[in-house]
This record gives structure tokens, sequence and C-alpha cells, in this order.
């Protein structure tokens, strides 16, 4: 009689093989059963109708599974099959499942019938089968879905009409499939996203852009080389990024994250550190008490920029707490240390002991730094006169204006703002600079020998968008390298600005000034191929796009191959005359990109990268002017020796203008001959 009012039994982790029919019929108050790791392959339950909570784990089914032999719990809140051999479940009606737990089976579709039978779902779990990703469009059915494991399946992407209409969606775990593409549909309640273990060679712009709320983002251990520089754009909530276990060369753009509290980029490929990594925009609303702790362990970082703890128009990083993850700090030039904050919440962590000159900044920066400080009591460094005088590691202020060097040569030599040096094709008018109303268009062929491993640039085209059906044009190509805009001007006007402005140099080089961008654009030509040298800011750069910001794209990416002992190329690379020191034109970088076209192309074609360096010295004197719009003709006359005008009135006041010129180039070699 009291057995007929019991409302649980847990017959788990018995040897049960059988169960008579009506053992549970007289149980009219049940409302959970456990009957998990049992043998019930040939045993059908009934009289389940009332059941709330079943409990089916491991009980050794196999192949067809329907809702009779399970005792039609029509209205079970959780039914769990998982750890079976089931190949197809049958379900009809059970209106009221909440929780669905068929992981490690062997199932590879759901009908649309049996999905149909359970609409108020909310939890599925069907990780450890074999499901493609055909099975995500019939999930839309499930219009109260929160959370889906899908891991360890047989998934190859998410497409934006996937999983659409799971509007209440907030976590997804795709882990561990074969996952090569993924653009999100715009779900707003999502959460959290496990992409790790997959076969993901690179981040779109439009990956996640969709997922405007998302808290954590997991997409370790892919084959992840390429992150778009907007790709986490419209991810500002997002709480942890881990990209641990991928093949990244760089950093990713952080600056939209003003939640971030965890970026795990362990174990990459990240050998220079960039300038400004980890900043963020200072007009987002900023969560002052924010603390971010920042994994590089196992990227054997060898070179870091003289700005990699810097932020734009600020002395801040944002960020309450910084924590740092490192290999060796000994790699990093001690006076970097002055960038972070001295509030006593930074903290960084090296693998391998910190040198004394390290652990002495810290202490002086109020950094936590772990080392063994005992072994530097009789060393001191005068930390005002190498690091605080020294104006390489200062970080700007808004008021000051930094630019930075970022180039294109010949072959394919490309050294972008945010990867740095890679070999790269760019095929015909790929986009290599675009900002604002202007961009500047590349066109590549193959050159060099039968093996034809170079590329060279034989166009490049300069198009200012001056009104929607406006636009003004310059291009430089096989046959012409002219010293006008297609306007028939050196100057392109926009209402009464001028908006670009192009001088010629004695040497034979362009030169175009856009004054909103603070950008200059050389181009140098060498026969009939060309080079590009782009002087900008880093807030132009960090709101452009093209080759020249984000590197290659990754269906772009050439090999290097194998070094070639030749004695006429090591001595034509080994002594090139480098006119200023730019952290952007490395000394190693260059003499590679050298002999890579001398051993391709031949000697004389060295005669590309050797122009360029040459000049790095004007590159940097275009800094100077760069400030207002009423000195545009100052400013060419300053990296030019003539420039065709396009008035009269211009023609007459270009001698006393080179007459000041020569006045300033004076002083300012003197100061630069003696400081």
């Amino acid at each position: 009689m009291y057995a007929q009012l019991l409302i649980s039994i847990d017959l788990e982790n018995n040897t049960i093989n059988s169960i008579e029919e009506n053992s549970f019929c007289e149980l009219k108050f049940i409302k959970l059963l456990k009957l998990s790791h049992n043998n019930l392959k040939s045993t059908s339950l009934y009289c389940l109708e009332n059941l709330r909570f079943l409990y089916l784990s491991n009980v050794e089914y196999d192949g067809e599974i329907d809702q009779k032999k399970i005792g039609n719990p029509t209205s079970a809140l959780l039914l769990d099959l998982s750890h079976n051999k089931i190949k197809k479940i049958s379900l009809e009606k059970m209106a009221r499942l909440k929780r669905l737990y068929l992981s490690s089976n062997e199932l590879n579709d759901l009908t649309l019938d049996t999905i149909r039978a359970f609409p108020d779902l909310t939890e599925l779990y069907i990780s450890k089968n074999k499901f493609s990703e055909q099975v995500l469009k019939k999930f839309n059915i499930l219009k109260n879905l929160t959370y889906l494991y899908l891991s360890n399946n047989y998934l190859s992407k998410i497409s934006s009409s996937d999983l659409e209409e799971n509007k209440k969606l907030y976590r997804l775990e795709v882990d561990h499939n074969q996952i090569e593409y993924v653009r999100f549909p715009s779900l707003e309640n999502m959460g959290i996203v496990n992409l790790g273990n997959n076969k993901l060679r690179q981040i779109n712009e439009e990956s996640f852009s969709n997922l405007i709320y998302l808290d954590e983002l997991y997409i370790d251990s892919n084959k992840i080389e390429k992150i778009h520089a907007k790709a986490f754009k419209f991810n500002e909530l997002l709480f942890k990024l881990d990209l641990s276990n991928n093949f990244l060369t760089t950093t990713p753009d952080i600056r939209m994250l003003s939640f971030l509290r965890i970026l795990n980029l362990n174990n990459n490929k990240i050998a220079i550190l960039p300038n400004n990594p980890f900043e963020r925009y200072q007009w987002v609303k900023i969560n002052i008490f924010s603390k971010i702790t920042i994994d590089l362990r196992n990227n054997n970082i060898s070179s870091y920029s003289s700005k990699s703890f810097c932020a734009q128009g600020t002395c801040s990083l944002g960020y309450l707490g910084f924590e740092l993850l490192l290999d060796d700090i000994n790699q990093m030039d001690k006076c970097l240390l002055s960038q972070l904050g001295s509030d006593g919440n930074s903290k960084i962590e090296s693998s391998l002991q910190p040198s004394c000159e390290h652990l002495l900044m810290a202490k002086y920066k109020n950094i936590h730094l772990n080392g063994d400080m005992s072994q530097c009591q009789n060393v001191s460094i005068d930390l005002e006169k190498e690091c605080y005088s020294n104006s390489k590691f200062k970080c700007p202020k808004n008021e000051e204006l930094v630019r930075y060097s970022t180039w294109i040569t010949g072959d394919p030599h490309l050294y972008s703002y945010k990867n740095k040096y890679e070999l790269c094709s760019t095929g015909q008018d790929a986009v290599c600079f675009q900002y604002g109303d202007f961009q500047l268009l590349c066109s590549d062929s193959l050159a060099g020998g039968s093996n034809q491993l170079a590329t060279v640039l034989v166009k490049v085209k300069f198009i200012y968008q001056v009104s929607e059906s406006v636009s003004v044009t310059y291009e430089a190509n096989s046959t012409s390298f002219p010293d006008f805009f297609d306007n028939g001007k050196t100057i392109i006007n926009k209402n009464v600005d001028n908006v670009a402005v192009l001088s010629n140099t004695k040497d034979g080089m362009k030169a175009i000034y856009v004054p909103k961008a603070n950008t200059h654009i050389f181009i140098s030509r060498w026969n009939s191929y060309y080079s590009i040298s782009l002087r900008s800011t880093h807030e132009t750069y960090s709101q452009s796009t093209g080759y020249l910001y984000e590197g290659c794209r990754l269906q772009d990416q050439m090999n290097a191959g194998i070094k070639k002992e030749n004695f006429e190329c090591d001595s034509e690379c080994s002594n090139i005359e480098i006119s200023a020191v730019d952290e952007n034109f490395p000394d190693e970088v260059i003499r590679d990109a050298c002999l890579f076209d001398c051993h391709e192309i031949g000697t004389n074609s060295t005669a590309m990268i050797k122009t360029m360096v040459e000049n790095i010295k004007t590159f940097i004197l275009s800094d100077s002017n760069t400030n207002a719009e009423s000195s545009l003709t100052r400013i060419t006359a300053t990296i030019t020796s003539q420039t065709k005008s396009d008035t009269t009135k211009e023609n007459k006041g270009i001698h006393l203008i080179e007459n000041k010129l020569l006045r300033f180039c004076m002083f300012f070699l003197t100061i630069y001959i003696f400081y």
C-alpha cells in the first residue's frame, strides 16, 4: 500500500536486465525514475505517462528507440538516454519536455517529427554523435532552446541561416567538430560559444558580428592564422576570449572590448608584439573596475615595438589592473615598463628569471614582477637617463602626432601595421589601403626566373571620392608614371578644402599627402615596377582597411622558399644604406627582402628595396608637415625640390618657400647630427 505512494525510485548501478510490464503501473504518484547503468537492451517500460524525470543512461539501448519502448513518458520534463548505441529515435508527443540528453550515441539525424514532439525544449545535449551541420536548420523549430551541446560531431560550418530562429539560445558548444567556417545569424541572447578544437583558419569580419551580447568566446586549438582587424568590433561585452593553441602571428584587435577580462593567446606564433596591441578606444564607455589578464606564454616573442603598452591619446590602457604572462621578459626593453601604470595593479609573470634591470624598473614603477631581487643589491641604473629622457618609449598624448611606416615593394614584400613582415601576392586592384574618402589599389604580376616565385607591383591607383558622383584618381602603371592627378592638377579640392596634394621629388618619387588622414603615400618606380611606403598615425591605421593595415589575406600568402647561396647577392645586400632609423624598416627584414629580389629576379632588382630605404629620412621628415591645411604648399616643398603648380600665384611664391625650407632643413640637420 505504501509503495503506491512513492514519488521517486533510484535503481541505478545494478545488474537489472528485465523489468515486468506492470512494475510501475500501480505507482500513480511517481515523478522520478532512475534506471541508468543497467542492461535494459531487451526491456520495454510501461505506465510512465505521469513521470517527470526519467534517467536511462548506459542501459545498452541500440538501434531504434521509440516513445513506447521507454514507457510513453508524455509528461516528462527531463529525459536522459545518453551513453547508449541509439541510431534513431522516434518521439511523438512530449510537449512538456525541457531537457533532452542524447549524448554519446550513434545518431546522425533527428527527424522533424521528433523535434516537433518537444516544442518547448530548452536544453538539448547531443554531443558525441554523428551529426552534420544539416541538423542545425531543423532546430529553428525550437523557439525556446537555450542550451545546445553539439561537441564531438561532424559539423563543417555554421552559416547565417543556421539557428537563426533560436533567439533564446544562450550557450552553444560545438567544440571538437570539423568546422572550417562560421558566420552566425543575429542571436541577441547568445552569451557563450565554444568552437575549440575545430579547423578554423581565419576569423572574418562577419563571423561573430551578429552576436552583440556575447560574454565568452572559445576558439582555442584551431588552425587560425588570420583574424580580421574588425572581427570583434560588435562584441563589446565580451568577457573572455580564448585563442590559445593556434597559429596567430600577431595580437587580435581588442579596442572595442571594454569589458574584456581574460585574453588567452598562449601557444601561438607571435614573435613581434606590435604597437598599441592592448588599447581600448577612449570614446568607448570604459568599465572603471576592469582588470585584464593576458597570456602570451609559449609564443617565443623576441621583439617588442616601442609603443607596445601605449594607447592612442592616453597614458593608460584603460584597465584598473593589468596582468601579463610571458615566457621571457628579458626580450623586452626594460624602458617599456615605464608605459604601465604605477598604481600597484600591474603584474607581470615571466617564466624565465627577470634581469636585475627589469626587476629594478618594475620596483620603481610599482609593478609586481616575479623574480629574485637579492641578486640585485649592487646593481643600479639611471632610469631617468636611460628611459624617461628617451622619447622612443614615451606614449604620445592627444596633442602629439606620432606616425608609423608601412610598405610594400616590387616583389611580394609587405610590412603591414598589424602583421609586420610577410610575403604576399595582391592580385589585381586589391585594396592596399582605404580610409575615409580615399583608397589605394595595388595590382601585381608574376616575375622572376622559370619558377616565377616573385610578384611585382605593376599598377598603383589612388582614388579620392570627392562626391557621390565625382572621383579623382592617380594611376601609375607599366606605361605611365604621371606628375598629375587625372584632373590635370596636383591638388584635389573638395568644397574650399585641399583634400589631397601630389608632389614630384627630385629623385623621381611621387608623394601624395591626404591632410585629414594625416597620411603621406610615397610611390617609387624601378623599370616598370613600383614600391609604396605609407606614413600615417595609429588612429588612421586603426580605422582603415587593406593590406598595409591588416596584412596578407590567408589565400594571398606566399612561402619564402629555401635560402640560396649566392656570393653576388650576399655582397649586394650586406651593406644597404638606411638613411634613418625606423622600427618598421628592420635591418634583417630589409636584408631578407633584398636577397629574395636578387635571387628571384636579378641583381639589378635590388634597386627597389634600396631606393625605398634611402628615402626613410624623407618619410620621417614628412611628419613635421601634417598640422594644418593652410600649410599644404610648405608640406609639398619640404619633401620635394620642384612641384608643378596649378596657378600663377603658386609659382610666384615657390622661391620664398624654398628659402624658408633651406633654413628649416639646415636647422633640423644640425639638431639631428648633434642630438
